[in-house]
């Protein structure tokens, strides 16, 4: 069991970045657009990367493409951000292969989550997490989404001196401010839902998980410098705002779809960053879809669209 530097807890605040990941045309990974991406959210101001997330469109990705995404963002970040892997393998020797990983690539701590799709019991949830996370070596923070890890494991999550903090998923406000009100004074809490992260900002949490950043980073450091500064005014204004581009986003989400991939990418393009098609079974926004996003951009989150799409 691996303990946490002092500073490691404290520093991870704030904008948690989930890297997408870029594709070419073949859906090969785009390396240069995954370096020169990391490179644009350094300069913006984040200091924290969470690689082969979600929105980083893990299930598409192959074992050695984690592991590549790994060490090239260690490279590129080069001391210079907080570096977390997510640990999303099902399958125990499979995570404990991409912890090693996350390791020998150099990254500061990794994200576990349980399998898709099994109910475990207390212990075994307990079981199944400490085991996914320990071959890395690593820090170690849990993702849950309402009590899918219930509250007596993440009681005996907390009281270890490897655990890192807290992901919260669901749209559950009470849920979320049960979760700091038992766990907040010893491990940080992060929002994972943009839907309800101004709220969540304004009772405590830490800081938040989410897919904006990727393509609006001073935004969402703005909303984040409200909240730390107790601005409840300003918060309301920026999440309003936030929650019109959202807007766009739940059909697809109301349908099991992880639209904020689809989104962030599209928003990437319209800001003359391209990362490519989305792999299957995700598509790319039509021509409508993109042309609603960009002024929603332009409007509500104050990006500059240079690519914008023909009517």
């Amino acid at each position: 069991m691996c303990a946490i530097d002092s500073g490691l807890r404290r520093a991870l605040r704030g904008p948690v970045v989930p890297v997408i990941t870029p594709f070419a045309t073949d859906l090969a990974i785009d390396w240069a657009a995954f370096t020169s991406h990391l490179e644009r959210l350094l300069a913006a101001g984040i200091e924290a990367l969470l690689l082969a997330d979600l929105v980083g469109e893990s299930w598409a990705l192959t074992m050695a493409e984690k592991k590549a995404l790994f060490h090239r963002a260690a490279q590129t970040a080069g001391g210079r951000a907080l570096l977390l892997g997510k640990i999303s393998e099902s399958a125990l020797a499979s995570a404990a292969e991409l912890g090693q990983a996350a390791r020998e690539a150099g990254l500061h701590a990794v994200k576990v989550i349980l399998p898709a799709g099994i109910r475990p019991g207390e212990q075994e949830a307990l079981d199944y997490l400490l085991a996914a996370a320990a071959p890395s070596g690593l820090p170690f923070m849990v993702e849950t989404n309402g009590t899918e890890v219930p509250y007596p494991v993440l009681d005996r999550l907390a009281e270890r001196p490897d655990f890192l903090g807290i992901e919260e998923t669901s749209l559950n406000l009470d849920h979320f401010q049960t979760l700091l009100e038992r766990y907040g004074e010893k491990v940080p809490v992060f929002c994972g839902a943009e839907d309800v992260l101004g709220p969540e900002l304004l009772v405590g949490a830490a800081g938040f998980m989410t897919a904006s950043p990727n393509f609006a980073p001073e935004f969402m450091l703005r909303l984040w410098v409200a909240a730390r500064e107790g601005d409840a005014v300003r918060v309301r204004e920026l999440s309003g705002r936030l929650r019109r581009l959202r807007a766009l986003l739940k059909p697809e989400l109301a349908a099991g779809r992880p639209a904020f991939v689809t989104y962030s990418k599209a928003a990437l393009a319209l800001l003359g960053h391209p990362a490519g098609p989305p792999r299957p079974p995700l598509r790319s926004l039509d021509s409508e879809e993109m042309e609603r996003l960009a002024v929603v951009l332009q409007e509500q989150l104050g990006v500059a669209v240079t690519n914008a799409p023909r009517s």
